[in-house]
């Protein structure tokens, strides 16, 4: 009985450091991409790849290519490893970048078919491919963090990229300062090409919808705002924005409806985001739309404010 318990286990063993190599062997064999880096130098483009290599240490590969098609075929014959993209996380663009270098740059990811799409898209200032010092969880964590605590970013994916891209030739995008990873604001692409710094980053996401909760400074207090929904009331070319929200502060009600109905209105004056409009418009009434060529618009906004209790835990409540 003993020796056929020995002979078992020497068979499992046997077949576990077969398997165990079999899986180093393939681990070797295969570059993990954490994050891509594109900039264009002259006329050839600067794409930085990073690589996991296993306990919590990554390898960054560059090389230039004046052919944007051709970059995973090059680093796969500058490494002879096969390039794993399901992982993913972020593709970091520089903003030296033109609208059509951009395209170039989406099409090429579309076409890999074992990209998730889930991966953040940002932009950076004064890009250098040491910025994967930070790994790209880092990178995306400080996007993540700004749009729960401040909004003055959204966390833009690539599929959220090309579904505007598509839809309304217009999309924006997370813009960082390379040296020290600061949010600068939002960057805007192809119809419009444009910067946004951080006040006007919050008011875009407000007026297209894509907050719920966020914190603000008015004169010198603190204004917290939760449970914003907005809805649009479209008549023609006339879009009334009905913007909800909760807030928690001591300051008078009148001057936060005040700041907002100033601060948005003067965004929306300045056509801001205009192919985001025109595309509600061509939802609510396509007849209108088709026959419109250049749609002039004009907008109202009523702000409707409720006002959260604020409460202080007392001592008693913390320990029974």
């Amino acid at each position: 009985m003993n020796e056929k318990i020995l002979k078992i286990g020497l068979i499992l063993s046997l077949f576990l450091a077969i398997t165990g190599c079999q899986s180093y062997n393939e681990l070797n064999d295969v570059m993990i991409v954490d994050g891509i880096g594109i900039d264009k130098i002259d006329d050839d483009y600067q794409i930085s790849f990073n690589s996991y290599k296993g306990n919590d240490e990554y390898e960054l590969h560059i090389i230039q290519s004046p052919n944007l098609n051709d970059i995973f075929n090059d680093i796969y014959l500058d490494i002879d490893k096969k390039i794993y993209l399901s992982h993913l996380n972020v593709l970091v663009l520089s903003s030296d970048l033109e609208d059509e270098d951009i395209e170039k740059i989406i099409n090429v990811f579309n076409r890999r078919s074992e990209l998730r799409g889930s991966f953040n898209v940002v932009m950076v200032h004064d890009y250098e491919p040491k910025l994967f010092s930070n790994t790209s969880s880092k990178i995306t964590k400080i996007i993540q963090n700004n749009y729960r605590e401040l909004g003055n970013v959204y966390p833009t994916t690539f599929n959220d990229l090309i579904t505007d891209y598509a839809n309304m030739s217009l999309s924006y995008l997370p813009i960082l300062n390379s040296d020290d990873m600061t949010i600068m604001g939002m960057h805007s692409l192809f119809s419009e090409y444009d910067f946004y710094e951080n006040a006007e980053s919050l008011l875009l996401n407000i007026v297209f919808n894509k907050i719920k909760a966020f914190t603000i400074v008015i004169d010198d207090d603190e204004v917290a705002i939760n449970d914003l929904k907005i809805d649009y009331d479209i008549n023609d070319n006339d879009i009334t924005l009905n913007i909800h929200m909760n807030y928690r502060s001591t300051i008078a009600e009148e001057t936060i409806e005040r700041y907002f109905s100033q601060n948005i209105r003067s965004i929306l004056e300045r056509e801001v985001g205009k192919r985001y409009f025109v595309n509600l418009i061509k939802k609510n009434d396509y007849d209108y739309y088709r026959n419109h060529s250049d749609i002039k618009m004009t907008f109202h906004t009523n702000i409707y404010l409720t006002r959260e209790e604020m409460t202080n835990m007392k001592e008693d409540d913390l320990f029974d």
